[in-house]
């Protein structure tokens, strides 16, 4: 189909390592990328931790996650990624179950959604990345006595959509007058990239975390199902010529964070830090993706954010 004739296939399910003894935590593993990658780790044996916003949900997606994979090693814990106070009873959550975490694939995401500040802060860029940095921050000590263990963020080709310089502070705090969605979305994913090149920078390049990111691809998903065409004709019409007409299902969408998350490779070639496209194919990165100064300066801004509304509560 489209999807292997467009990026080339040099990955598949097939090349995944055996997982036995592998924990991993999947945000937004209810649906789309998240949970095609739960099945296929679950398939090779992998623990597999999947977020949810809500306990019915979670019980659902577990279930299918089950039937596809036949394996019973899937649980969920309930996670928000619209809400801090959520990601970090999440995070408490799980230090209880004294697991160690090998993968942490930061997942979830929405895009092109109408305005919507959440205390203050574009939704958009809280959801996809602030939430993303926060939970890392707390299960970060987790993962380093895991090690070797990957960090994989879900970026996209949407950092193109971002034609100027971010100013953060200003982006952050857009109004609803000033708001540009498609900027917004871009901004958030471009924020996904940058935090995997300072957090590498941080981590050191001795540290057993390999921390990546990468672009799924063009996929149907449901992930704009928050956005201004939700539910209606457009969206039927853009998930049929994705999924059905150019086969770029979520299955295929979720090889290159699949390689990033389990393939030995990364290890042995000593991946970090980096952006890939489908499939498993780094993407040199340039302009805006390569600027240190904008990769410590979210970083500082991520960290005060999060303690600013932490306080708030």
């Amino acid at each position: 189909m489209v999807f292997g004739w467009l990026y080339g296939k040099t990955f598949s399910t097939d090349d995944i390592p055996n997982l036995d003894g592998k924990v991993a935590i999947i945000t937004g593993g209810t649906a789309g990328l998240g949970m095609a990658s739960a099945i296929a780790m679950a398939q090779k044996g992998a623990h597999v931790i999947i977020t949810a916003r809500s306990e019915s949900r979670g019980k659902e997606a577990v279930q299918k996650i089950i039937e596809a994979s036949n394996s019973s090693k899937v649980e969920f814990g309930v996670m928000d990624n619209g809400d801090l106070q959520s990601v970090r009873a999440f995070a408490e959550w799980y230090k209880q179950k004294s697991l160690p975490i090998h993968i942490l694939l930061l997942n979830a995401g929405i895009a092109y959604t109408p305005y919507n500040s959440i205390s203050g802060i574009e939704g958009q860029f809280y959801i996809n990345h602030l939430s993303h940095f926060y939970l890392t921050e707390l299960l970060l000590p987790i993962v380093k006595t895991s090690g070797p263990a990957r960090v994989v963020t879900i970026s996209s080709r949407g950092i193109d959509l971002v034609w100027s310089k971010p100013d953060w502070e200003q982006d952050i705090h857009v109004s609803k007058e000033k708001y540009d969605n498609v900027r917004a979305y871009g901004l958030s994913k471009l924020a996904n990239l940058l935090f995997v090149k300072e957090l590498t920078k941080r981590l050191g390049p001795d540290s057993q975390i390999y921390a990546n990111s990468c672009h799924p691809g063009v996929i149907a998903t449901n992930i704009t199902n928050r956005s201004w065409y939700a539910g209606g004709y457009t969206e039927k019409v853009i998930q049929f010529g994705l999924g059905t007409v150019m086969g770029n299902t979520a299955d295929k969408g979720a090889l290159t964070q699949l390689y990033l998350a389990t393939s030995e490779e990364v290890e042995t070639q000593n991946i970090r830090g980096k952006y890939f496209w489908p499939t498993a194919k780094e993407k040199p990165m340039t302009g805006y993706t390569a600027d240190e100064k904008l990769q410590t300066d979210l970083w500082d801004i991520s960290e005060r954010l999060v303690k600013e509304l932490l306080e708030k509560k």
